[in-house]
């Protein structure tokens, strides 16, 4: 008796052909279903009783069984109860980090393989809901395989961030023409719905990673006292310019702000794996505090106003790099005359 309640009756084996008959059947059992044993390695194709009953499969995949086959005096034969196989399928991952963030595997030079992150395996249920069914991590090569799949369902990637890429973003999604070397996940890790019904039932799915934006910024400030630190009384300075450079591009300028009233300023999405240098403007009259009395609170740049060379983490925000402006000093003028007539002032004679 199997789960629908009908008694096993007759067993069988198909032959060479793919061919099977159960013969001699007692016609008083009015109702029977034919229930078909998977290989290993194969699932069956959907379910079909719309169309020519010659060449589609009466197989329900979930039970293994067909609909109910009603035999009468009238009908005693019923033929062509089909079974379609296809043999399960798989899914590879690639995890690679996109050096040059376009989205494509292996068009920048140093674009290696992710070791060590985990990938989920999720199985559609329903109309649009996702149950992770397995999960297992890339290996020396970026790669992780999920095989043994049913190719009559969907499945969904999910490529989870983890320590020392937690600061990384994903790559541009469908930049490229050949889907096995442009990323195909979102910027959560998420692919798309995934079908293997379609030969060979192999799918690539490809995620970059690249190093997460990162900002530079802090203020410029009065060095009142002249100590090359930023004491809690000294006001900040408005107006002034700073240049963001790229070392690596020659001394390219990038970008270009100026200081708000609090004398603070930033420059934002910074692409982390280039150098910077900063360049402070000095307003007309004034000069550069000392650099580098402290560890904190400091002025990082110099006479000219250049800053060191800083190099920035994935998803790192410097909020640390300052100038200090020496206050102009002031002059005093003394004038010393003949007071001819004697009345204490300067006389225009």
């Amino acid at each position: 008796v199997n789960t629908t309640g009908f008694r096993q009756v007759l067993f069988k084996s198909v032959d060479e052909y793919g061919e099977y008959i159960f013969d001699d059947l007692d016609i008083s059992v009015t109702t029977y279903q034919v229930q078909v044993q998977l290989p290993t390695g194969y699932s069956f194709t959907i379910q079909r009783e719309d169309v020519d009953e010659a060449v589609n499969s009466n197989i329900n995949p979930r039970t293994s069984t067909t609909s109910d086959i009603v035999l009468s005096l009238s009908s005693r034969n019923r033929e062509h109860v089909n079974a379609g196989l296809v043999p399960l399928g798989s899914i590879t991952v690639m995890v690679w980090e996109d050096e040059d963030g376009d989205g494509i595997m292996g068009s920048g030079d140093h674009e290696l393989p992710i070791h060590g992150l985990e990938v989920e395996l999720l199985e559609k249920e329903g109309s649009n809901t996702f149950t992770k069914i397995e999960s297992s991590t890339t290996n020396v090569t970026g790669k992780v395989t999920f095989d043994g799949l049913d190719r009559s369902q969907f499945y969904q990637i999910v490529v989870l961030r983890a320590s020392p890429y937690l600061k990384y973003d994903f790559a541009p999604q469908n930049q490229g023409m050949d889907d096995t070397k442009d990323s195909d996940v979102d910027h959560e890790g998420k692919s798309a719905e995934i079908s293997i019904r379609a030969f060979p039932g192999h799918v690539i799915i490809a995620a970059g990673i690249v190093p997460g934006k990162g900002s530079i910024g802090d203020t410029v400030w009065l060095d009142n006292n002249r100590n090359g630190l930023m004491d809690v009384d000294e006001p900040g300075v408005q107006d002034v310019d700073i240049i963001l450079y790229a070392v690596d591009a020659v001394n390219v300028e990038l970008q270009r702000t100026s200081t708000n009233q609090a004398g603070w300023y930033t420059f934002t999405n910074l692409d982390t794996t280039l150098t910077y240098q900063i360049q402070f403007i000095a307003p007309i009259g004034r000069e550069f505090t000392t650099q580098g009395q402290g560890i904190e609170g400091d002025s990082d740049a110099d006479s000219n106003g250049r800053t060191s060379f800083i190099r920035l983490n994935p998803g790192e925000n410097r909020t640390d790099v300052d100038a200090g402006l020496l206050p102009t000093e002031g002059v005093i003028v003394i004038i010393v005359w003949l007071d001819a007539n004697g009345d204490g002032i300067r006389d225009n004679q």
